[in-house]
């Protein structure tokens, strides 16, 4: 039945023992809770296909450029592939091995390479190992500037006139080496920078 004011009302009816239900009256658009749809974010709508009509997308790896330590690691991923198919790949020739390797310039080291390594980085991974090379210096230089910078607070307590223990003493008479180590490290930084 329709009301005047443009609901429904819905008629008295009778329940099973006999009593009467009173009428009731609806609103105009009202939707029970029951029949109420379910909420549906437009991620969720997205997920379902429902969305932009036409849009596709397509990963054509452009989208996103990789970090450093993203690019690190698929190096390693690489490098580890390659190991694991020349373990599994038959033995290669003496020839092919040898060609492969390269002896390193003797240096002001002694016949070791700058970092102290033997051999030369490998062609295809150079940017990286220079990166990680200049890292590990930084992080020497730190350590030991930490040293020095201990040692110059024991030295300054000694001229005060406090007891220092055999430790102490011998970190106060290395700080002239590492002082040299120090500055040999800043240089060997500085070239790996240019």
């Amino acid at each position: 039945m329709a009301s005047g004011d443009g609901g429904k009302i819905i008629p008295p009816s009778k329940r099973p023992d006999g009593t009467l239900r009173k009428e009731i009256r609806v609103r105009a658009g009202y939707v029970p809770p029951d029949e109420v749809q379910r909420y549906e974010s437009k991620g969720t709508q997205f997920k379902k296909g429902v969305g932009v009509p036409g849009l596709e997308f397509v990963d054509d790896g452009l989208s996103k450029p990789k970090g450093k330590s993203a690019a690190r690691n698929e190096r390693r991923k690489q490098k580890k592939e390659e190991s694991a198919s020349s373990t599994s790949a038959p033995a290669e020739s003496l020839e092919t091995r040898v060609a492969g390797l390269s002896v390193a310039e003797a240096g002001p080291t002694g016949g070791k390479g700058e970092g102290g390594a033997s051999a030369a980085p490998a062609p295809s991974a150079g940017a990286s190992n220079a990166e990680d090379e200049r890292g590990a210096l930084e992080k020497k230089l730190r350590a030991l500037k930490k040293k020095i910078r201990q040692a110059e607070a024991i030295e300054e307590s000694l001229k005060a006139g406090g007891a220092a223990t055999d430790e102490q003493k011998e970190k106060v008479s290395k700080l002239p080496l590492w002082r040299n180590e120090e500055n040999m490290l800043e240089k060997q930084i500085s070239q790996t920078a240019s």
